[in-house]
């Protein structure tokens, strides 16, 4: 077992936690069953989740985790990997399982208290948070993300001098300025929390000067909390997004994203349309404006927007995937497989396409291929247990089969 590539990995992997932008393309889960291939070894399928982790893939990254458990149990970074994708994916409990399984063997190691702590204040029980943060500073006083955590937990209580110190102190023991910007945004937004509106402005103004992205910092919080359903705290963290990056593209994407599940139209309009104010000759704003359109069933102005992002760039993958669903609804079979079929060869592990292809085949009575891509989205989304509806149309097809 190469021992430093595991502790670079989850280096890492504790940093993009709080930090580092991740894609929403590809919806996280967990899959109940899986096979490992057990002649690999454990440094080769802790590299494939290190991959599947970077690119947000987190679900096969969770698989390549476990299966390098099989081959190595006793070895605690692996479970230190697997408990900080199982948070990305919100499976809070299983993860508490493998951090206590690390501190159990490691009773020294600071990184399972600060993930605990992320956990914790997450559930809003932020006594145990503060509790594994202490334990996490007395093992190393100079862990940073601890005081971004209790400083948002400071926040929380309305305790604005112990929240700005925390904060204070993230920044001092910060080496690299541009990541330092997260806790001058910090104390920024606390300031605001605390109705300090000329301090507040200073902050924020430092932070955007240090790194002018900075927003990206926010994005991040905000993918992972829409990806479990937190959409009040998705969109406090959009909101803090936009705020400080107003050219960031994927905020406005994701929130209107957000406020599509909500239900709320008119402000994902507004989203959209900015986009394509900020970047008219690109696509990103015309799928955006077509899936709004596809929402509020004005199928025609869907498929010109769909249509306007494919000229603009012919491999731009989720027009596809979205004029899929237009033909579909509109019973343009033939020309709703013949998108599907582009958008899963270049994107294989996009999962809900084959749920998109597996509607297109039910309605073209091609049960077995149907049936294969509803068992393909069943595992990319994480098994049966969390999706009891896609299980159940299983079954349909399959009592279809058994009666012809």
């Amino acid at each position: 077992m190469q021992s430093a590539l595991i502790v670079l990995a989850t280096a890492l992997y504790l940093f993009s936690f709080f930090c580092c932008p991740v894609s929403a393309k590809n919806q996280p889960a967990i899959t109940d069953d899986q096979s490992c291939d057990l002649t690999k070894s454990a440094d080769e399928d802790v590299a494939s989740g290190h991959d599947f982790a970077n690119k947000a893939i987190y679900f096969l990254a969770i698989e390549s985790y476990t299966c390098a458990i099989q081959i190595d149990p006793e070895q605690m970074q692996l479970y230190l990997l697997r408990a900080a994708m199982l948070i990305n994916v919100g499976q809070f409990e299983r993860a508490i399982d493998d951090l206590k399984r690390v501190l159990v063997a490691e009773p020294n190691n600071h990184l399972p208290h600060v993930l605990l702590s992320s956990i914790y204040f997450e559930q809003a029980q932020y006594s145990d948070a503060l509790t594994e943060i202490n334990n996490s500073l007395k093992i190393n006083s100079s862990e940073l993300f601890s005081y971004i955590i209790r400083g948002r937990i400071y926040v929380k209580l309305n305790n604005e001098a112990k929240a700005i110190e925390d904060f204070n102190e993230y920044i001092r023991l910060q080496k690299f300025p541009t990541i330092a910007a997260l806790g001058y945004a910090e104390i920024g937004f606390a300031y605001e929390h605390f109705v300090n509106a000329v301090s507040a402005q200073t902050y924020l103004k430092q932070a955007v000067e240090l790194k002018p992205d900075i927003g990206t910092f926010y994005l991040a919080n905000a993918q992972r909390y829409r990806g479990y359903s937190n959409f009040d705290m998705a969109l406090d963290n959009l909101n803090k997004a936009i705020r400080l990056t107003p050219s960031l593209v994927t905020a406005y994407s994701e929130r209107a994203a957000v406020y599509m599940l909500l239900k709320n139209e008119s402000r994902a309009s507004l989203d959209c349309n900015k986009i394509i104010q900020l970047q008219p000759q690109k696509p990103e704003g015309y799928v955006c404006r077509g899936v709004f359109h596809s929402e509020v069933k004005n199928y025609k102005a869907s498929l010109d927007d769909f249509n306007q992002a494919l000229e603009m760039d012919e491999h731009f993958i989720s027009a596809y995937s979205g004029r899929a669903g237009v033909e579909m609804i509109l019973q343009n079979y033939d020309a709703a497989l013949d998108d599907i079929n582009i958008a899963i060869t270049a994107e294989p592990l996009v999962s809900f396409n084959y749920q998109i292809r597996a509607a297109i085949y039910t309605s073209l009575n091609k049960i077995d291929e149907a049936i294969d891509d509803y068992e393909t989205y069943l595992h990319l989304q994480g098994g049966a247990a969390i999706n009891p509806d896609i299980v159940d149309k299983i079954r349909q097809l399959k009592a279809k089969i058994t009666n012809i």
